[in-house]
């Protein structure tokens, strides 16, 4: 706050004020052969206000001023109104007022408008500012100061873009004293991925997880090495080096908010190296109540892939009428809303209940399927609208702890206004994102269902071969599978600790399950 307003002071000071530099002196001259005296008494008074901290008043001022100038002198006071608003910490407001000066295109105050714009954008997270402030300077030389947040934010928007050559190309002119410098090499890492060249991808998540917070066995490790671990894995993946991708996997920790990510691609690689026993393990974890609000419908159709592969055709009976009790009442759930609801600010509101519900530690209980809301909330470009949007109601807050002088003032109506015209566009934005990925989970639903009819069919099916062949009087071996036949003794002579189970699942039991039955197929 005392450098911002610094900054103000210096920068009102260098235009108002008399000063020893010749140049300066010019143009002071030039500015009071083209002023009149109730002008220059309105900028010494906005000096005054600036140099007495009282920025409600200086904003009050160069308000007034704005609207009774033109041209140059109006991009002037609109620069200053700018920073006033900053020392208000009304950083969107701010914005609006550089982003107007940028568009008169007045050389004098574009560009130094043009370094303020960078700076808000990026405290902001503004995607569409960001990009605006971007596209402005074109040609122009990014400012040494900002040129590590530029470049690591023009590499985002071409990621968001689907341009990973050129992503990649901007995350790498990223330096490595920059705060920004570890986030631009994963995202480097992640656009070499898309571009298939999975040996520099493999550098750069190398790079991060030997440089990231070296912690004890112990201590929780920072979320960036994390995702370092859960990149190589993916890569190795990618390498259909099943092995390296499936020990990676293993470095996620199991109490990280990725763990249960990493478990079903981790159970992928298990499934395309054929280690079917070892997918099926990892199956008892990701179906079970532990995990009961989680929105995996593919791992519930995985599983009962694999029990028709072994033939344990019980299994697959029972894992198809898990997925319609847990699913169907979904879909329909959905169905019903898409077709009441067309607006997208109705689907914000239905949307933002799961999130005060969350917020508050309360029960939820909305309309949209809490598995599906979970599912939702986990998406980045959803979670960063919701930061940029509580800036915006922070800022909306602060308002209201200013002066009544300054709540009354004309200026002080023009940013409620403002900011209440954002955070619409913003809401209607997160629901119009909610609507079109609800429409998308119903197509997929749609599929999934498909494919347990799928594989109730072919129970259906077998059930009428062993019917077939009971008359026939080629009865089918019973199924070797039933491990609740097998005595305490099977366990623990093959080095299993044994406890019968009802459903119950403990946390320290999650990723330990083992599937200890065999191929019941006929030869």
């Amino acid at each position: 706050m005392i450098l911002q307003r610094s900054l103000l002071i210096l920068s009102l000071v260098s235009l108002f004020c008399m000063s020893s530099m010749a140049g300066l002196l010019e143009e002071l001259k030039n500015q009071k052969e083209v002023r009149e005296p109730a002008q220059q008494l309105s900028f010494n008074r906005v000096l005054q206000f600036v140099q007495q901290g009282n920025h409600e008043a200086a904003s009050i001022a160069l308000f007034r001023l704005v609207q009774t100038r033109s041209g140059a002198e109006r991009s002037r006071m609109q620069y200053f109104l700018g920073l006033a608003f900053l020392e208000l910490e009304l950083n969107q407001v701010a914005a609006y007022q550089f982003v107007e000066v940028i568009r008169r295109g007045d050389s004098e105050f574009m560009t130094k408008s043009l370094e303020k714009l960078a700076l808000v954008a990026d405290q902001l997270g503004e995607p569409g500012l960001i990009n605006y402030a971007l596209g402005q300077y074109r040609n122009r030389r990014f400012p040494v100061s900002q040129s590590d947040m530029l470049f690591f934010r023009q590499g985002e928007i071409f990621m968001a873009e689907g341009d990973y050559r050129q992503a990649a190309r901007r995350f790498a002119r990223v330096r490595p004293e920059s705060r920004y410098y570890l986030k631009a090499k994963y995202n480097q890492g992640l656009a070499n991925a898309h571009l298939g060249k999975t040996g520099s991808a493999l550098k750069a998540f190398r790079f991060m997880s030997q440089h990231i917070g070296r912690t004890s066995k112990k201590a929780k490790k920072p979320e960036e090495k994390i995702l370092a671990y859960l990149s190589r894995a993916r890569v190795y993946y990618q390498r259909k080096m099943w092995a390296k991708s499936i020990r990676w996997y293993r470095r996620v920790p199991k109490d990280s908010k990725y763990w249960y990510e990493a478990l079903f691609e981790q159970t992928w690689a298990y499934l395309m190296s054929g280690q079917f026993r070892s997918a099926l393990s990892n199956f008892q974890t990701l179906n079970s109540p532990f995990y009961e609000n989680k929105f995996n419908p593919e791992a519930l159709l995985l599983q009962g892939i694999l029990y028709l592969y072994i033939c344990d055709y019980d299994e697959v009976k029972k894992t198809t009428k898990k997925f319609s009790r847990t699913y169907r009442p979904i879909r329909s759930s959905l169905q019903k809303m898409a077709d009441r609801t067309s607006s997208a600010s109705e689907y914000f509101y239905l949307f933002n209940e799961y999130v005060i519900s969350k917020s508050a530690g309360k029960k939820y209980n909305g309309e949209i399927p809490l598995k599906v809301a979970e599912h939702l909330s986990n998406n980045e470009g959803l979670r960063k609208n919701y930061l940029y949007l509580n800036r915006l109601e922070g800022q909306k807050a602060k308002m209201k702890s200013y002066s009544s002088t300054w709540q009354r003032s004309a200026v002080a109506g023009y940013a409620r206004r403002a900011l209440a015209r954002r955070i619409t566009q913003v809401e209607n934005g997160i629901g119009q994102f909610i609507q079109n990925e609800v429409a998308d989970v119903l197509v997929s639903l749609k599929g999934f269902f498909d494919q347990n009819a799928f594989l109730k069919f072919e129970v259906t099916n077998e059930k009428k071969k062993r019917l077939r062949n009971k008359i026939a009087g080629k009865d089918v071996p019973a199924n070797t599978n039933d491990e609740n036949s097998r005595s305490r003794s099977f366990y623990v002579t093959n080095g299993y600790e044994y406890w019968p189970t009802e459903g119950e699942r403990w946390l320290d039991e999650l990723g330990n399950y083992h599937f200890l039955g065999s191929r019941s197929c006929r030869r």
